[in-house]
């Protein structure tokens, strides 16, 4: 006869390294970055978990929108140095990426 695995099973099974690193969506750096940045407003820990991300993100369309959202981040607590270089960033590595549009304006922006 078939055992069903149950939740206390599947909770006491060992997690690989793989495992940890497949966050689901709501557990995401960039989501918790999200929502530190237009929930709590707390942009100090949106740079935290963009910066996170940023280390951690595999696909680049994440990856870049944390980049941009990090710079955001700096802006808004008056980085206006960080905001920029963060923001070059996007600018030089991905020309061809429609964020580096949005980045290059921010970069005119905030050097005026």
């Amino acid at each position: 006869m078939k055992k069903n695995v149950s939740e206390d099973d599947a909770e006491n099974t060992p997690k690989t390294e793989e495992d940890e690193s497949e966050l689901p969506l709501t557990q995401s750096h960039f989501f918790l970055g999200n929502k530190a940045f237009y929930e709590d407003h707390d942009y100090s820990k949106a740079i935290e978990e963009y910066r996170k991300a940023i280390d951690e993100e595999k696909e680049e369309i994440i990856y870049l929108k944390a980049v941009y959202m990090m710079g955001e981040s700096y802006v808004k607590i008056g980085k206006i140095k960080e905001a920029i270089n963060t923001f070059k960033t996007i600018s030089k590595d991905y020309k061809k990426h429609y964020l580096m549009d949005g980045a290059r304006r921010r970069i005119e922006k905030l050097s005026e």
